[in-house]
């Protein structure tokens, strides 16, 4: 079954969807999408919306490999510092790679919400975008306990600023919005947040793993004489490594060691390493799924500020336990009533005792958060689903075009309704010229899309047909029209693509 047949009958069919990154891993200057959990979440959209066009403006340099129908991959020259990226966005080079005279974009994904504004400024720029609908991820909120150093300037303004611009916001649960709160425990211009307002602009993404399906268990020696304990996180101070330290270095060590899986822990940039007794090595995806699955227990030491974490899912999805600090944050994540959380040492001890009998018997279901998001997600981008009213200039010259000449891509029906800015060739010229960089095209799209057209998803470029069970309705709407433009493709411009 074709991919029109399966889904032509899903309201979000054919609509085009431009992610923007927050790239977090790098391998020199190269971008590591599949150790990014950030790109993560972007293969988690595409497998939701399989009859979706999405656009991913990636990194330059990654180690993407694409062959997709419904994903086209932009490069963009993305800063390599985190932090950079937060505050710069190139938009001269992102104009460059969008021509609007092509493609459309119905929704913006964007993974950095600080740079909300420079997008739409940039796609308004160029003329675009005010049909367009905005959704923010937020993977972090900014506040004096997210801050690097004391001194790092403010961002939250900027996140504020964005979900002001946004349709919707995506934040992880309700802890999310104290830590946003929590900027005015300090003297700000402001002196408070209408929280009524950006409640009723928000919505939750609650998150799960990601590429465990086709990652197969690469056996590693293993200590069969001692229980092994894994650290599983990042070696940092908000991590809770000091605790971590502190309630291990009493541990018998003849009968547990303890596995630290980030190679950084042995020569940190800030913070004193790993100790000694303490077993540092990098492992590969599939050594890491086999550690998980046949170490005693892994160890969450987050005590400080987290908007989520999916470190503390890994050894649950493999019915491994994880001895977990109780942190507010983590309920959300693995559920309320877990068995194995501490808050002090004598707990930490205590939940290792407990584990010593209930170990074999070990299970734990995680909540279904992707179940719960993709709902949320879609039901959002239905409500916000981009349309029009009223009925633009062209929009029945576009649908004669598409039934009766078989024109489809909008390069080639620009070049019968505004001839002047589709090509140089001046054989003819329609009544209204030179309509340069003009957003009424979006809304002529979005008019055909709601008048019996689909967009085909499985094209880069906007690519209109008439819905077979639709063409009556069209006939009737273009009877007795008397087309302007000549009915022919734009000579300049060709397309390669795979059919169905």
């Amino acid at each position: 079954m074709n991919l029109y047949e399966q889904y032509k009958d899903h309201p979000l069919f054919g609509r085009r969807i431009l992610h923007i990154l927050s790239p977090g891993r790098w391998q020199g200057n190269m971008y590591d999408a599949i150790r990014d959990s950030n790109y993560g979440l972007v293969e988690r959209f595409i497998a939701w919306l399989p009859f979706c066009h999405h656009y991913v403006l990636v990194p330059e340099n990654n180690n993407i490999e694409e062959s997709r129908t419904n994903v086209t991959l932009i490069p963009h020259p993305y800063p390599l510092s985190v932090l950079t990226n937060r505050g710069f966005f190139d938009t001269k080079s992102f104009i460059k790679n969008f021509d609007f005279t092509k493609l459309d974009i119905d929704y913006v994904f964007c993974q950095q919400p600080e740079l909300m504004y420079n997008i739409i400024n940039a796609l308004q720029t160029s003329r675009y975008g005010t049909s367009t609908t905005y959704f923010n991820f937020f993977h972090w909120i900014d506040s004096p306990k997210s801050r690097p150093i004391a001194d790092y300037p403010i961002g939250f303004y900027r996140q504020v600023e964005a979900i002001t611009l946004a349709n919707k916001s995506y934040i992880h649960c309700d802890v999310t919005l104290d830590y946003l709160n929590s900027n005015w425990e300090e003297e700000q211009a402001t002196t408070s947040l209408n929280f009524d307002y950006i409640k009723k602009k928000i919505s939750y993404m609650p998150m799960s793993l990601f590429f465990w399906d086709n990652v197969i268990p690469q056996p590693i020696p293993l200590p069969k004489d001692k229980k092994v304990l894994v650290f599983n996180h990042r070696w940092n101070s908000s991590t809770g490594i000091k605790r971590l330290v502190e309630y291990t270095e009493k541990l018998d060590r003849d009968k547990y060691v303890v596995i630290i899986t980030d190679s950084d822990a042995k020569s940190p940039k800030a913070g004193k390493p790993a100790p000694e007794w303490m077993k540092v090595k990098f492992f590969n995806r599939g050594e890491y799924r086999y550690l998980l699955e046949n170490c005693f227990a892994t160890m969450c030491f987050v005590d400080d500020y987290a908007t989520w974490n999916r470190a503390v899912q890994d050894s649950l999805l493999f019915q491994t336990p994880v001895v977990c600090y109780n942190h507010p944050i983590m309920p959300h994540v693995i559920g309320k009533n877990y068995p194995y959380y501490f808050k002090t040492k004598g707990e930490f001890y205590d939940v290792l005792k407990k584990l010593e009998d209930e170990r074999k018997d070990f299970k734990w279901k995680l909540p279904k958060h992707d179940e719960i998001f993709k709902e949320t997600l879609i039901t959002d981008m239905e409500k916000y689903l981009p349309d029009v009213s009223r009925e633009p200039k062209w929009g029945r010259e576009w649908l004669y075009h598409m039934l009766n000449n078989k024109l489809y891509h909008k390069k080639h029906l620009l070049y019968n309704t505004h001839h002047d800015v589709s090509s140089d060739i001046k054989e003819w010229s329609p009544a209204n010229k030179g309509l340069f960089l003009s957003n009424s095209w979006e809304k002529i799209r979005l008019w055909t899309l709601g008048n019996g057209a689909y967009d085909n998803p499985e094209c880069k470029f906007t690519e209109l047909h008439v819905r077979p069970e639709k063409e009556k309705d069209v006939k009737k709407l273009i009877e007795g029209l008397v087309p302007k433009g000549p009915g022919i493709q734009d000579p300049t411009f060709a397309v390669k693509r795979k059919f169905w």
